[in-house]
């Protein structure tokens, strides 16, 4: 026996290097088996819970999308009831909805609406509410136009208060032009002028070329008498519709700055603006507009072509007889005056103003019994009228 402390033969090192060559061999044959092993069974495992969770999430896309497929068929028919007059009807329907989809913007708008047919404004307005608060950035405006809606309804209901507070809510959902707009056209109504001038300013701002806007400030600048302000906001629209093909320039831009001028007493610039309203066609109020312009400039012969061409076309137009007569009285031709003045009393007997306009025709013409008899006249239908 060899002592252990004495150093191992040769022969000793040789079959220790062979046991521990075929010992590391057979380790590593035992374990690249297992190892490929494992990472299989790892894979199927890893590929498995992939599996379940791609089927999960795709049962709740499926189930998602199928709840938005119903909504929507849901509405639809909805919207059919209401067409139908069957309102409450559709009602049941989104009330049993919204209690399973309690997030759906597009219900809490359907059910608002069927509201709104039924009278219930309250309930409608705190839909509408509902509906913009759950919308989606982009849905915002076209749920908030319900606000109009309710508006409306207010104001057939005449209570003033509150269809400027579901304006005011339009407002402040959307910001937008259509929004001031509504509320500028209540504050005319309203006969609050400054106001509604200063919605219109703001919607103006966000769309400076958009002519529903343009067009609501010049009308209503010029029945504040405003006419400057009516004037540049007309001048504002003619800019943008001259750039258009002819057939899409409305004649009422025109005709309506060419009145503002006349106002003004800016005749030369009125009858320009005019000729162009009344180029295209037939257009009673530009060629009444531009008569009283001719009118105011003294030049009778033409204003009385206007007059007259309109009574081609509206022979019992009493305007454009009135400014006949007035513009015949102007060239002196009273006898054709007077004949107009006599067709007019045959049909409005009971018109003071007839017969005082025939008393200043007979006085001009030297037929001054005539003259106060028709004054007369004239006097006891203004004491039945008092």
């Amino acid at each position: 026996m060899h002592n252990r402390s004495s150093p191992p033969s040769k022969v000793s090192v040789t079959r220790l290097r062979a046991n521990s060559f075929w010992k590391g061999t057979i380790d590593r044959a035992l374990i690249a088996p297992l190892a490929v092993a494992l990472v299989l069974i790892c894979s199927a495992e890893l590929n498995g819970i992939c599996a379940k969770s791609g089927a999960a999430n795709e049962h709740s896309s499926s189930k998602s999308r199928s709840a938005k497929v119903d909504a929507q068929e849901l509405i639809s028919r909805c919207e059919s009831l209401r067409r139908q007059n069957r309102a409450q009807e559709a009602l049941v329907a989104l009330d049993s909805a919204l209690a399973s989809q309690p997030g759906s913007a597009e219900l809490y708008k359907t059910r608002s609406a069927c509201y709104l047919d039924l009278g219930n404004l309250e309930k409608a307005e705190a839909d509408i509410d509902r509906a913009v608060k759950k919308a989606k950035k982009s849905q915002v405006e076209s749920y908030a136009r319900q606000y109009s809606l309710l508006s409306e309804s207010y104001r057939k209901k005449l209570e003033p208060e509150k269809m400027r507070a579901a304006l005011d809510k339009y407002v402040r959902a959307t910001h937008s032009v259509d929004a001031f707009c509504a509320r500028a056209q209540f504050y005319r109504i309203r006969g609050d002028i400054t106001a509604a001038l200063k919605d219109l300013d703001a919607a103006i701002a966000l769309e400076p070329k958009d002519t529903k806007a343009l067009e609501q400030k010049a009308l209503t600048a010029f029945k504040a008498r405003r006419h400057r302000a009516a004037i540049d906001a007309y001048t504002s629209l003619i800019n943008i519709y001259s750039t258009r093909p002819e057939a899409e320039r409305p004649n009422h831009v025109w005709s309506g700055r060419g009145y503002c001028y006349n106002y003004l007493g800016e005749h030369e610039k009125a009858i320009a603006d005019l000729n162009v309203a009344a180029q295209k066609g037939f257009d009673r109020r530009a060629l009444l507009r531009r008569a009283n312009s001719l009118e105011a400039l003294g030049k009778y012969d033409q204003a009385l072509k206007d007059a007259e061409t309109i009574l081609k076309h509206e022979p019992s137009n009493v305007t454009a007889v009135d400014l006949k007569v007035a513009l015949l009285e102007r060239l002196g031709k009273h006898d054709e005056a007077l004949v107009q003045v006599n067709s007019l009393i045959a049909r409005y007997p009971s018109s003071a103003n007839w017969y005082r306009r025939r008393a200043a025709i007979f006085k001009a013409s030297g037929k001054t019994a005539e003259a106060k008899q028709d004054l007369s006249k004239a006097q006891k239908l203004e004491s039945l009228v008092d």
